[in-house]
């Protein structure tokens, strides 16, 4: 597929799919009872279930962040992200108690670890980063 297909069929939506079917899922998501529930816009916040993400998600993150910025508005990403991971809006991440928050970050300290060592660059099969210094 050429670079042009490729672009029009990404415009079209032809080249979502179907989500995958992760053949060692592990696991794909934890929930945390929140020790300081909290309501926002009339929605109730009691437990928070983040999921891992995918490449599709990380994307859709770094755009968001992205187009709030460019409207002028002021958001951390690791809200977005955090967002992301949980199904909500950025706001129900940035009113979470310090306590809440950080149960939240160590409960999916796994998911994030793999974030950022992707971040950093390719791995060889210990782990180990591979890139070039």
């Amino acid at each position: 597929m050429s670079g042009d297909n490729v672009v029009k069929a990404v415009k079209a939506g032809a080249l979502k799919g179907a989500p995958a079917q992760y053949l060692n899922p592990g696991q794909r998501e934890v929930t945390i009872t929140l020790i300081h529930p909290f309501l926002l816009d009339g929605v109730e916040y009691r437990t928070l279930t983040a999921h891992k993400l995918t490449g599709r998600d990380i994307f859709a993150v770094n755009r968001t962040v992205e187009e709030l910025k460019e409207k002028g508005v002021h958001v951390e990403s690791e809200a977005v992200l955090y967002a992301a991971m949980c199904g909500v809006p950025p706001a129900a991440i940035e009113a979470l108690d310090a306590q809440d928050l950080t149960a939240l970050s160590r409960k999916t300290a796994d998911f994030t670890r793999q974030l950022e060592a992707a971040a950093e660059g390719p791995t060889g099969e210990n782990g180990e980063n591979t890139s070039p210094k």
